[in-house]
């Protein structure tokens, strides 16, 4: 059975983004936008002797990469990206690091990439990777059908929806992303990038206020 254990983090100057672990029966692990640069999260890895098998992104934003180093300092392993996401990720100003403190931060990889449907294989259950651009031009959700949730980063929050107003947003694409969510199980628990969980089944009429 695989668990998902949240950080959930109110630390205003990195924008509140939330992390999450995922683990299987094995004792095996994957890491979803790794968000703060701290020990918290290696600390527990090692403390439940974990093995870390990945990284998966949802988008290039500071705010869901800063702790992305530190993570792969303690386990070299491959980190999982839109290829479309390059270029957020990689650029200071697109990634949005020069405007919250003035600092260039980046990550160049390397990239193991990814394209909706991609089926992601690496701790015991199939994670699949959904494209839902708009927030950024590769922005990824991740669904897993075995425990019926979806892990949406900045693209469906409860009550709310991402910006398309920052570099690489695009507002034509925001329809058809929230289609393809609010297409999955009413059930599905979503983890979003920032703020609480809730279900798609309780997220199905914000699409009227697009």
């Amino acid at each position: 059975m695989i668990k998902v254990i949240p950080f959930i983090y109110e630390d205003y100057d990195d924008l509140c983004a939330n992390t999450y672990v995922l683990i299987d029966d094995l004792k095996q692990c994957v890491v979803i936008d790794p968000s703060k640069d701290n020990e918290n999260l290696v600390n527990y890895l090692k403390r439940n002797e974990l093995e870390l098998k990945g990284i998966l992104l949802t988008h290039g934003h500071i705010d869901h990469f800063k702790g992305i180093q530190r993570l792969l300092n303690f386990k070299k392993v491959e980190v999982f990206i839109s290829f479309d996401e390059e270029e957020v990720i990689k650029n200071p100003y697109n990634n949005g690091s020069m405007y919250i403190n003035g600092e260039s931060y980046s990550f160049s990889g390397p990239f193991s990439y990814l394209k909706n449907k991609d089926v992601i294989n690496i701790i015991n259950c199939e994670i699949v990777a959904l494209a839902t651009p708009y927030h950024t031009i590769g922005s990824m959700s991740y669904y897993i059908k075995d425990i019926s949730c979806v892990f949406t980063g900045d693209s469906l929050f409860k009550n709310s929806i991402g910006r398309t107003d920052f570099p690489t947003g695009n507002k034509k694409q925001l329809l058809p992303t929230l289609e393809r969510l609010l297409s999955l199980p009413g059930d599905t628990k979503v983890y979003p990038g920032h703020g609480k969980n809730t279900l798609i089944k309780n997220e199905i009429n914000i699409i009227k206020f697009i």
